[in-house]
C-alpha cells in the first residue's frame, strides 16, 4: 500500500476547489429560477475548477504513474479549455452547451475508473470510490445524452449532482492526502 501522501499544499487546494465546485454546483441545482444559461455558466465554474485542480495534481502529485500524470493533464486541459468555450460564447444553443459540458464529464468518469485498475497500490476504500464515482458518472452522463429529449432542467440537475460528487471526492481526497 503507498504512504506517501500530497504535500499540504494541494491538498488544501484541493479542498478548497472541491468546496466551490460544491457551492457552484448547489447553486445551479437549487436555484431554479436563475435562467438555463446562467445555471450551465455556473457549472461551466465548476468544470473549470476541476480542470484546474486536475492539472495541478498531474503536475505536482508525485507518487503515480507517468500515464496518469499525462492523462489527468490531457483531460485537465480539456475541462478547462471546455468551460472556458462555454463562458466565452453563451450564446451557442442550450443542447449545444449541454454537449460541451457532457465531453469532459465522460472523461471524468473515464479517468476514475482508470484509476482503479492501473494504482493497484491505493487504499481499496479509495480505489472503490473513485470506480464507484467514475462509472456512475459515466452511466449519468451517457443516459443524458441517450434521452435528449430530457427537459434541459432536468439534464442541468443531474450534472449538478454529478458535480457535486466531484467536489466531495475532491474534499475526501484532500483531507485523506492523496
Amino acid at each position: 500500500m503507498r504512504e506517501a501522501k500530497a504535500q499540504n499544499w494541494l491538498r488544501v487546494t484541493e479542498i478548497i476547489f472541491g468546496s466551490l465546485i460544491i457551492l457552484a454546483s448547489v447553486i445551479a441545482l437549487l436555484f431554479t429560477w436563475f435562467s438555463l444559461l446562467d445555471r450551465i455558466l455556473l457549472l461551466s465554474i465548476s468544470l473549470f475548477f476541476m480542470g484546474f485542480t486536475r492539472i495541478i495534481k498531474g503536475i505536482f502529485l508525485k507518487y503515480f504513474s507517468l500515464a496518469l500524470h499525462v492523462m489527468d493533464l490531457k483531460v485537465g486541459i480539456i475541462e478547462l479549455v471546455l468551460a472556458v468555450v462555454i463562458v466565452a460564447y453563451p450564446g451557442i444553443s442550450p443542447q449545444m452547451l449541454v454537449y460541451l459540458l457532457f465531453i469532459p464529464l465522460l472523461f471524468h468518469g473515464i479517468v476514475r475508473v482508470a484509476l482503479y485498475f492501473t494504482e493497484g497500490d491505493l487504499p481499496l476504500w479509495l480505489r472503490s470510490i473513485l470506480i464507484a464515482k467514475g462509472l456512475i458518472t459515466i452511466l449519468l452522463t451517457g443516459a443524458v445524452v441517450a434521452f435528449q429529449p430530457l427537459n434541459l432542467s432536468i439534464v442541468i440537475s443531474v450534472f449538478s449532482l454529478i458535480f457535486m460528487a466531484s467536489g466531495i471526492s475532491r474534499i475526501a481526497l484532500g483531507v485523506a492526502g492523496y
